[in-house]
């Protein structure tokens, strides 16, 4: 089709007009929301660089006394896993062999692995009452150890609240021990898991700390 000089011309010149319409409306554009979320996004992305154990050392120190029920992922996340073996496997909505949670239940299959408490401010010469409610409703055995020290590791754990226990199949237990910590400060309170791998779960049904005297 043969377009003739003139209306060729008018395109043009409306072309130019639109396109100076675009560039002058870009120009006055403010850079300053994207520099706002570009720091955002910095400050999300350090933060997400932190360890779990580097945002539980930061958290404010619990005074006993204290418990949770496990009932919500949020009370999960209060404490810190550590999959010592390195064995965990992700099933998308829990992991097995290691403490895990599914949304509602706090439990593990695993040996070898930790759940280590928010961060508790502890007097010296004090004596502290840890209670747990545990559930197994299969052939498996459980063996759990309880420790304590000043940071949430597993080097970190120096002391010893509660040597192995075996927890028998089919049964509901309350397993409850004393620590009396030698100097004043902030400690962790670590559920070691030394089960046999592969076995079916252990429930924690709820986790308390509790001052006497």
């Amino acid at each position: 089709m043969l377009i003739s000089p003139t209306v060729r011309a008018q395109l043009i010149n409306k072309q130019a007009k639109q396109g100076f319409g675009i560039e002058k409306v870009l120009k006055t554009v403010s850079t300053t929301p994207r520099s706002e979320n570009q720091n955002i996004f910095k400050a999300k992305a350090k933060y997400a660089k932190k360890s779990t154990m580097a945002r539980a050392e930061e958290a404010t120190p619990i005074t006993p006394d204290w418990s949770t029920t496990f009932t919500s992922e949020e009370d999960f996340e209060k404490f810190t896993t550590i999959d010592a073996n390195n064995d965990a496997v992700d099933k998308g909505t829990y992991k097995e062999e290691a403490w895990s949670c599914n949304g509602s239940q706090t439990f593990f299959y695993s040996n070898n692995d930790w759940l280590m408490s928010p961060a508790v401010k502890l007097s010296a010469g004090r004596s502290y009452k840890i209670k747990l409610s545990v559930r197994t409703f299969m052939l498996d055995k459980h063996k759990l150890e309880i420790k304590f020290g000043n940071a949430p590791t597993v080097e970190g754990m120096t002391e010893t609240a509660m040597a192995k226990k075996t927890v028998p199949a089919y049964s509901d237990q309350t397993i409850e021990t004393t620590i009396t910590p030698s100097a004043k400060g902030t400690y962790y309170i670590g559920l070691h898991a030394l089960s046999d791998p592969r076995g079916y779960n252990l429930y924690l049904n709820s986790f308390e700390i509790k001052a006497l005297g």
